[in-house]
């Protein structure tokens, strides 16, 4: 399976883990001590009625003073593999894998360190495998490689699977893929490892400082919840839901070779007794929807 679609498989498979019982979930929050949260019983009742409800539980976030817009592009996948090969697999001697001619991936195998390794080549993607754990200082050496060549911060999350995100001036890069319509996908930009892997996914080279903006010009909280509601509700007239949204930050997201300033939504949404994780991302200067997964 190629090194984006697994990407993929395992964010779905993820999300399928988050998905519990509706009284489990309100009640897991509820002892968190989120004041207005609604129970199982006024969830259940607000979709048998067929009525859209969005509950705003997000405290106003902390913002820095000032931030910045930046010229910004795709990492060349080919050129991040050589810097890498040469400073962390050096000597490794890579044999090419025959693949389908329309396959679009390239791949390799290695022998290095007493382990064997597959290499898998993407147009916005690495994937690393070994047959045996992947030691602490080979990790840390690929993450430092990449916030060389991106410009960028690296931030370690701990979740269903452990993963870095970007990072610039301590603002995230958004690292949930978006739609921009149509067959165009924005992908994830996220590094994810495992005991013997590490997946590098559409990684964004910094070129440069393109405007600083004073945040208190950005999108109001106000503003921001209004097109939340106005969306969700609108969109529950297809699909009764009960949006809750727990958590505000300001973020980038990437764009027109651009990163952007965001506001990432996130909480819960139940469409069924099963809720799922929410994430609505919103431009910070225009209020455009760039995402409402």
């Amino acid at each position: 399976m190629p090194a984006v679609d697994k990407e993929r498989a395992v964010t779905e498979k993820t999300e399928s883990r988050n998905e519990v019982s509706l009284e489990a979930d309100a009640e897991k929050t509820q002892s968190e001590h989120m004041d207005g949260y609604p129970s199982a019983a006024e969830i259940s009742a607000a979709l048998a009625d067929k009525k859209g409800l969005v509950y705003w539980l997000a405290p106003d976030p902390a913002v820095p003073n000032v931030c910045s817009t930046l010229n910004a592009e795709t990492a060349n996948t080919e050129k991040l593999w050589d810097a890498i090969h040469d400073r962390v697999f050096e000597n490794a001697n890579l044999t090419v894998q025959e693949m389908p001619e329309e396959y679009p991936y390239r791949c390799y195998q290695f022998n290095w360190n007493d382990q064997s390794w597959d290499l898998t080549i993407g147009s916005i993607s690495i994937e690393l495998r070994s047959d045996a754990s992947l030691d602490e200082d080979t990790q840390e050496s690929i993450l430092d490689i990449l916030t060389e060549w991106t410009g960028m911060g690296i931030s370690f999350k701990t979740g269903e699977i452990n993963h870095y995100a970007f990072t610039y001036n301590d603002l995230v890069l958004d690292e949930y893929g978006y739609s921009l319509g149509g067959d165009e996908w924005i992908p994830d930009s996220i590094i994810s490892l495992g005991d013997n892997r590490i997946s590098i996914c559409n990684p964004v080279v910094i070129q440069s400082d393109c405007e600083t903006i004073g945040t208190e010009t950005l999108l109001t909280m106000d503003s921001a919840r209004a097109i939340c509601e106005a969306y969700y509700r609108a969109a529950a007239s297809g699909v009764p839901s009960v949006s809750i949204i727990t958590d505000v930050e300001l973020v980038y997201y990437f764009a027109d070779d651009q990163l952007l300033p965001a506001w990432r939504l996130t909480g819960q949404q139940y469409m069924t007794p099963n809720g799922h994780e929410l994430s609505m991302l919103l431009d910070a200067v225009s209020g455009e929807i760039i995402r409402h997964a």
